[in-house]
């Protein structure tokens, strides 16, 4: 009995050292995993290449964008970025690119936007982009990974033609006067002859400005406008009008044009928006052969009730050339 319950404590003994041998071995096949993981990583540079946005051009409606990005010191092999950006109601996608890019290097980027991604609906309607970040794609022993170090960038558009485009300026509200009266001129915007009221008030959207213009009138037709290059024609060439525009009368529609004024033509129109109390973002483009006249018409309401108050918001207004052509 005793040599039986001796060679029990010996058995016990061996399968304990037995188990704690599996458990050490266990707790260092993990260490070991994270630590060459982290190991990799540091040699790979993830946390050590950084970059930097130096400037973007974003039109929606060239689906295009042109991003020039800087990249630090840190070392890692770049195989290439990866673009996520953010739209005004929220929506987020990313497009990746091929780019090799030194320490130090600054570089352009074109990325092509497709429809799926920034239209909306079948007219003349935008899913506008608000910002994006960048992250560096880095390749180490045949795979990319992410880094981890992202820039991000406010999204900007060409050079704006357009004086006070976002109606942040201002003067004396315009309120109270009989229709045809309001002198409403805020940084060269003229309103035609049947507005009554004209004000600032608090944008909605804070990523389109802090103040939209509001306009009513008791005609069923009314609009704003701005002559472009107001002391010289605008020179041949592809040009983008777009605007924020938001409308409640019952029935009415609203559209955004440009307007050759030297002819008395219109030289491109958006197709025609239901009033339905939101925010729209639209743009056209036109081409122009010869140097004209130009007039920006960024709200224009369209069948409103006679006699009754209609009203219509306009805000980030933008005429600039086409960057469709442009290369990176």
């Amino acid at each position: 009995m005793r040599n039986k319950r001796g060679l029990s404590g010996v058995v016990v003994s061996l399968i304990l050292v037995l188990l704690s041998i599996v458990a050490v071995g266990i707790v260092w096949a993990v260490v070991s995993n994270v630590m060459s993981d982290y190991s990799d990583k540091i040699e790979m540079g993830v946390s050590a290449v950084t970059l930097k946005v130096v400037s973007n051009e974003i039109s929606e409606i060239d689906n295009k964008a042109i991003i020039k990005i800087k990249r630090g010191i840190g070392e890692g092999n770049v195989s290439g970025v990866s673009i996520m950006f953010e739209t005004a109601n929220g929506d987020t996608f990313s497009v990746d690119k091929e780019l090799d890019i030194k320490e130090q290097e600054t570089k352009n980027i074109e990325v092509i936007l497709t429809d799926d991604d920034i239209k909306v609906g079948e007219g003349d309607e935008y899913n506008y982009i608000t910002s994006f970040m960048v992250y560096p794609k880095i390749r180490f022993k045949g795979k990319d990974t992410l880094g981890s170090s992202g820039a991000e960038a406010t999204r900007k558009t060409p050079e704006n033609l357009l004086d006070n485009p976002g109606f942040e300026e201002w003067g004396t509200d315009c309120t109270g006067f009989e229709a045809g009266t309001c002198p409403i001129r805020y940084g060269s915007w003229a309103a035609d002859n049947f507005i009554k009221n004209a004000y600032k008030e608090e944008s909605s959207i804070a990523s389109i400005g802090k103040y939209i213009l509001r306009v009513t009138s008791n005609a069923p037709d009314v609009s704003v406008s701005q002559n472009i290059l107001d002391t010289e024609d605008l020179p041949s060439g592809k040009y983008v009008l777009s605007s924020w525009v938001m409308c409640s009368s019952d029935n009415a529609r609203i559209k955004i044009q440009a307007k050759d004024i030297t002819n008395d033509k219109s030289l491109e129109e958006s197709v025609l928006i239901a009033c339905d109390g939101e925010m729209h973002y639209i743009a056209i483009e036109w081409e122009q052969f010869g140097d004209l006249s130009v007039s920006a018409i960024p709200a224009f309401l369209i069948g409103g009730t006679a006699d009754q108050e209609n009203s219509f918001v306009v805000d980030q207004a933008a005429v600039y050339e086409s960057i469709a052509d442009d290369s990176a």
